[in-house]
């Protein structure tokens, strides 16, 4: 409130999955706070949708997030770190768009067909190294 965003924060809790999409498009930033986790489908989603997503620096954070570019880590368990972050991003929307650009970009890598494509080929050269 301090800082002039009392109004513009939203705390929202039970949104169904197939909301989700519309719920991410109408944020400037995604804030992920958890200690641990594996990839959340969270992480891709707001990436897919051109969203800041600011994440704790865990492994799965790391693993998606290019820090300044594809979004934003600040130090697990250190609020200071999280709320400068925040800051960072809520002062400078062309910070937001260009990260919101890169995560696209990153997010794509994560298409389904993608996916596929690479599972089938892995499947295809453990076979052929398999002698069938």
């Amino acid at each position: 409130r301090g800082r002039g965003l009392g109004e513009r924060v939203r705390f929202i809790r039970g949104v169904s999955y197939e909301q989700m999409p519309a719920h991410i498009r109408l944020a400037d930033m995604v804030v992920l706070a958890s200690q641990g986790e594996g990839i959340a489908r969270v992480y891709v989603e707001t990436q897919a949708s051109a969203r800041v997503l600011i994440s704790s620096d865990i492994p799965a954070g790391r693993e998606v997030i290019e820090h300044g570019r594809t979004g934003l880590l600040f130090r697990t368990g250190n609020p200071a770190d999280l709320a400068a972050q925040i800051l960072r991003a809520a002062g400078d929307p062309a910070l937001r768009k260009s990260i919101g650009a890169a995560a696209l970009q990153r997010a794509q890598q994560h298409d389904i067909r993608r996916v596929i494509d690479s599972y089938v080929e892995a499947l295809g050269t453990l076979r052929q190294s398999s002698g069938d």
